[in-house]
Protein backbone atom coordinates (compact mmCIF):
# COMPACT_ATOMS: atom_id res chain seq x y z
CA UNK A 1 0.00 0.00 0.00
CA UNK A 2 1.54 3.59 -0.53
CA UNK A 3 0.05 6.00 1.70
CA UNK A 4 2.25 8.81 -0.03
CA UNK A 5 4.62 9.10 3.21
CA UNK A 6 7.83 10.38 2.54
CA UNK A 7 10.78 10.53 5.00
CA UNK A 8 13.57 13.18 4.82
CA UNK A 9 16.78 11.34 5.62
CA UNK A 10 18.67 14.85 7.58
CA UNK A 11 15.47 14.98 9.80
CA UNK A 12 15.48 10.87 10.94
CA UNK A 13 16.89 9.57 13.49
CA UNK A 14 17.12 5.81 14.06
CA UNK A 15 17.53 3.52 17.32
CA UNK A 16 16.55 5.86 19.88
CA UNK A 17 15.60 4.27 22.91
CA UNK A 18 12.64 7.54 24.10
CA UNK A 19 11.54 10.56 21.14
CA UNK A 20 9.72 13.51 21.84
CA UNK A 21 6.25 13.93 19.97
CA UNK A 22 3.94 16.05 20.62
CA UNK A 23 5.41 17.53 23.76
CA UNK A 24 5.23 14.38 25.22
CA UNK A 25 8.85 11.63 25.35
CA UNK A 26 7.39 8.03 24.22
CA UNK A 27 9.54 5.66 25.33
CA UNK A 28 9.22 1.51 26.27
CA UNK A 29 7.76 3.08 29.54
CA UNK A 30 4.85 4.68 27.71
CA UNK A 31 4.02 8.31 27.28
CA UNK A 32 5.80 10.49 30.01
CA UNK A 33 5.81 14.51 29.99
CA UNK A 34 8.22 16.44 28.46
CA UNK A 35 10.58 17.54 30.93
CA UNK A 36 10.97 21.60 29.53
CA UNK A 37 6.78 22.07 29.40
CA UNK A 38 6.78 20.88 32.77
CA UNK A 39 9.04 23.32 34.04
CA UNK A 40 6.70 25.89 31.86
CA UNK A 41 3.84 25.21 33.66
CA UNK A 42 5.50 25.51 36.69
CA UNK A 43 7.44 28.91 36.03
CA UNK A 44 3.97 30.35 34.75
CA UNK A 45 3.33 33.78 35.68
CA UNK A 46 0.45 34.35 37.88
CA UNK A 47 -2.67 35.21 35.14
CA UNK A 48 -3.37 39.15 35.51
CA UNK A 49 -6.33 38.87 32.64
CA UNK A 50 -9.27 36.58 31.14
CA UNK A 51 -6.53 36.41 28.56
CA UNK A 52 -3.64 34.99 30.25
CA UNK A 53 -5.92 32.73 32.13
CA UNK A 54 -7.18 31.41 29.37
CA UNK A 55 -3.86 30.50 27.80
CA UNK A 56 -2.51 29.46 30.88
CA UNK A 57 -5.19 26.80 31.59
CA UNK A 58 -4.94 25.82 27.81
CA UNK A 59 -1.36 25.16 28.19
CA UNK A 60 -2.28 23.57 31.63
CA UNK A 61 -5.06 21.33 30.00
CA UNK A 62 -3.14 19.91 27.52
CA UNK A 63 -0.98 17.67 30.13
CA UNK A 64 -4.31 16.97 32.17
CA UNK A 65 -4.38 13.43 32.08
CA UNK A 66 -0.94 13.74 34.31
CA UNK A 67 -1.96 16.06 36.68
CA UNK A 68 -3.62 14.10 39.67
CA UNK A 69 -7.44 15.51 40.28
CA UNK A 70 -7.01 18.13 37.20
CA UNK A 71 -10.94 18.52 37.03
CA UNK A 72 -11.36 19.59 40.63
CA UNK A 73 -8.43 21.62 40.39
CA UNK A 74 -9.12 23.54 37.75
CA UNK A 75 -13.05 24.26 38.13
CA UNK A 76 -11.99 27.46 40.11
CA UNK A 77 -9.78 28.89 37.44
CA UNK A 78 -12.95 27.56 35.04
CA UNK A 79 -15.11 28.95 36.83
CA UNK A 80 -13.34 32.46 36.63
CA UNK A 81 -13.88 32.20 32.51
CA UNK A 82 -17.17 32.44 33.23
CA UNK A 83 -17.99 35.38 35.28
CA UNK A 84 -21.38 36.20 35.18
CA UNK A 85 -22.19 40.23 35.59
CA UNK A 86 -25.05 42.62 35.18
CA UNK A 87 -24.21 43.67 31.76
CA UNK A 88 -24.68 40.05 31.04
CA UNK A 89 -28.22 39.36 33.16
CA UNK A 90 -29.66 42.86 31.19
CA UNK A 91 -28.67 41.45 27.43
CA UNK A 92 -30.11 37.94 28.88
CA UNK A 93 -33.16 40.25 29.59
CA UNK A 94 -33.23 42.06 26.37
CA UNK A 95 -33.07 38.68 24.32
CA UNK A 96 -35.18 37.74 26.01
CA UNK A 97 -38.15 40.14 25.74
CA UNK A 98 -41.02 39.96 23.01
CA UNK A 99 -39.91 42.77 20.99
CA UNK A 100 -38.96 40.84 17.60
CA UNK A 101 -39.09 42.52 14.02
CA UNK A 102 -40.92 40.30 11.37
CA UNK A 103 -39.35 39.45 8.25
CA UNK A 104 -40.92 39.95 5.30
Amino acid sequence: MDYGLKLSLEKCTFFQTSVRYLSHIVSELGVETDPEKICALKSWPIPRTLKELRSFLGFAGYYRRFIHGYAAIAEPLNDLTNVYTPTHQKGRKQMSTPSYDTWT
